[in-house]
Order: C-alpha cells, then sequence, then structure tokens
C-alpha cells in the first residue's frame, strides 16, 4: 500500500520528544538572543516530518508536543504559504532555525513562551578599511549584535551577510577601535575603522630609557602601580606573580613572609643564581624585591630577551626586573593611607609532649639502645638541662 499516495496534500506530522538535561542556548541562525540561552536548559530533540502544512499548524502541533507556548502575529496567520519539512531527531532549535530560514521569521523565547514575528531579511555587503591610510582589511570579524551570526573579510577586505533589516552589525578587529552600525534596510556598507592608539602610545621602561610600545622590538612586559596595590600582597613580587607569560615566580618556602624567586625564561644556570637583574630607580641590585613598599612602586618592567638586556651585558643574562618608585609631585600636598592586617594560624599542629614526658621518652630512648643515662653523661643531658629538670624549668 502506498503510504504517500493515501495520504497525499495531507498534513503528516510525527513529534517524539526525548527531554535531556543541558545547559545550552536556543540559538537561531537568523535570530539569537542571550536570555534565551540562559533560559533554555531543557532542551528537546524532536523529529518532524510534515508535507504541505501552514504555519499555524506547525506550530499548534509543536505547543502541543513541546509544552511551549508560540505566539505569533497577524502576518503570521496571513501567511499563505505551505511547507515541507523532513527533520529527525533534531534539537528543537534546529528545527526553529530551519523554519525560520524557510519562512523569514524570527524566534525570540521567554521563558516557557517563544514569540513569531515575520521580519525581512536583506543580504549586505561592504567593505572594510584603514581610516587613515585607506587600505583593505583582510579578517575583519562582522557579528550580527546579540547573535552568533557573522563572517569576516576576505583578502580585499570585502564581507557579505544576510540578516534582519533592523539589525546591527559589530566590527572589531586587533589594533582598532570597537565599531557598531545599524543595517536599517541597507544592502551596502562600507565600514572605516580607526586605529587605537590605546596599546601603541603606552610608554614601557627599557635600558637606555624609556619608549612607545609601537617603537619597541624587544620582549618587555609592564605593570603600573594601580594594578600592584589592587592585589594587596606585601611583597611586590607576589603583586605580579602569574600576570607575565614566560616569567615564573614562586614562594622559596611556606615559611610565612619568605620572599619570592624569580625565573625569567626559564632556568639558564645548573651552577650559578637564576635570579634576574634588579634595577631601582636606575641603580642594580641583586637584592630582590622583599624590601620595597608594594604602594611606593609607581611601575614595574620586565625586559626578557637579548635586546632589551644588551645594556646590561652579562648581568642581564637571566632578565632584567626594573622597578620605578614614585617621586613627589608639584601642586597640593596630598597624604594617602593603606593599611592591611593579616593573621597566620597555623593548622594540624601536632601533640608535644609536655616537660616530664619528654625527659621520661628520652630516658627510655637511650636505655633501649644501650647507652648511658647518668648525669655524667652530657650527650643525654647537660648539666644545664639537669639543673633546669630539677628546678622544674625545663623546656624541651
Amino acid at each position: 500500500m502506498n503510504f504517500r499516495r493515501l495520504f497525499k496534500k495531507k498534513s503528516m506530522f510525527i513529534v517524539k520528544c526525548n527531554q535531556i538535561w543541558v545547559v545550552a542556548s536556543l540559538c537561531l541562525v537568523l535570530a539569537a538572543s542571550p536570555a534565551m540561552a540562559q533560559e533554555t536548559t531543557n532542551q528537546q530533540v524532536i523529529s518532524l516530518q510534515v508535507e504541505d502544512a501552514r504555519l499555524v499548524e506547525i506550530f499548534k502541533r509543536l505547543e502541543e508536543s513541546t509544552g511551549l507556548e508560540f505566539r505569533y502575529s497577524d502576518a503570521v496567520l496571513k501567511d499563505k504559504f505551505s511547507y515541507d519539512f523532513d527533520l529527525v531527531d533534531q534539537p528543537l532549535n534546529k528545527v526553529l532555525s530551519v523554519i525560520a530560514e524557510n519562512a523569514k521569521l524570527e524566534f525570540k523565547q521567554d521563558g516557557q513562551s517563544i514569540s513569531i514575528r515575520k521580519v525581512s531579511k536583506v543580504k549586505v555587503s561592504g567593505k572594510v578599511i584603514d581610516k587613515e591610510s585607506g587600505e583593505s582589511l583582510i579578517g575583519v570579524s562582522v557579528v550580527v549584535k546579540n547573535s552568533y551570526l557573522g563572517t569576516i573579510s576576505d583578502i580585499d577586505g570585502n564581507f557579505s551577510i544576510v540578516t534582519s533589516s533592523d539589525a546591527v552589525l559589530q566590527v572589531t578587529y586587533v589594533g582598532y577601535e570597537p565599531f557598531e552600525i545599524p543595517v536599517n534596510n541597507r544592502s551596502a556598507l562600507d565600514i572605516a575603522l580607526v586605529p587605537s592608539s590605546k596599546i601603541l602610545d603606552e610608554i614601557v621602561v627599557v635600558g637606555y630609557g624609556t619608549q612607545k610600545k609601537q617603537d619597541l622590538t624587544g620582549a618587555v612586559n609592564s605593570s603600573d602601580s594601580d594594578k600592584i596595590v589592587k592585589t594587596g600582597a606585601v611583597d611586590p613580587a607576589g603583586a605580579i606573580q602569574g600576570k607575565f607569560a614566560g616569567v615564573d615566580i614562586v614562594r622559596n618556602n611556606s615559611r610565612p613572609g619568605n620572599s619570592y624567586s624569580i625565573n625569567i625564561r626559564g632556568v639558564n644556570s645548573i651552577d650559578y643564581s637564576n635570579e634576574p637583574l634588579y634595577v631601582i630607580d636606575g641603580i642594580l641590585s641583586n637584592s630582590g624585591l622583599a624590601d620595597i613598599n608594594p604602594a611606593d612602586i609607581e611601575r614595574i618592567d620586565i625586559l626578557k630577551d637579548a635586546s632589551a638586556t644588551a645594556i646590561y651585558g652579562a648581568r642581564g643574562a637571566n632578565g632584567v626586573v626594573i622597578v620605578t618608585t614614585k617621586r613627589g609631585e608639584e601642586g597640593v600636598s596630598r597624604i594617602n593611607y593603606q593599611g592591611s592586617v593579616g593573621i597566620v594560624r597555623a593548622t594540624n599542629l601536632p601533640e608535644m609532649y609536655d616537660d616530664a614526658s619528654y625527659v621520661d621518652f628520652y630516658t627510655k630512648l637511650f636505655e633501649n639502645q644501650g647507652k648511658d643515662t647518668s648525669r655524667d653523661n652530657k650527650k643525654f643531658f647537660t648539666p644545664e638541662e639537669w639543673e633546669n629538670i630539677d628546678n622544674g624549668t625545663f623546656y624541651n
């Protein structure tokens, strides 16, 4: 018996719902919402096989099968087209994405309800250039705001993307200021990005003085006073620990107040020190940073490669840490106070012998080893210790 012949032009709709608990977003190809990504935690897998079906019928069946409420405008009700879909075991967001693409719809979820509206699509094409030089920019990211739909510019700076007529495009590129532009039903957009001067104009300290980062070819890392003080560390080395690539900063041991050891780009010597050279306000030092108050530091610069350390010769072979402290400034006097209090408490300490128990334990230890336990044996207890034991003032 021919199934299709018997049910030709009749709606065949099979929905199989298997709930799986996942934390996922209901992201749609043409319209995605961050709220949907946060709220859709119970996502369903369904199969949709339908021929010659109207949108209203499809959404009513989806309501019955998924438990979600579909809200649609009059424009959806007036849609006279029929649609064929053959989707088997697909996530609900995938099914809605296919429907949105074919019927030119936009979906937006709010809790257990999904709003549907007709949208007009437009293919936007354009070119991205440098505003100052006019050169084409390759690999510029062009993304529809509040969605995962995006593209990148080609070798000539050209891009093309299909989106809704009221969308906003976000354009980003390394070294340039981010830029947003509304589509406003336009099909052609030419975009000029402005170079960002925040990174390139930053001044860093090097061996010969100061340079702009855009003119610097060596490997240099920097940290200013705000970042150093914000950590609350009592040692400047602890304040920059884990901040820079290739700079290993570890505490020498677990004693409170113990200093840190700094290795720049690994261990260079087995027999000699691997500590970098410290330059504090232009004065060479090998004492580290432990004696400097973090609040007194204006800036720390770390020179890591050969070109940055060439001025210091062999002493800079392990890298150079340049510390610039704060200076007085002209104008009104200012007094700043910063204070912090910390408590260190040991945990899991072993139980200790009292004085009498310790003497008894030590005596049995010597006896078990066949050693002399008389007062003449100074290796057992010294005369001073015997005097304290007799007076009850012995402390082990």
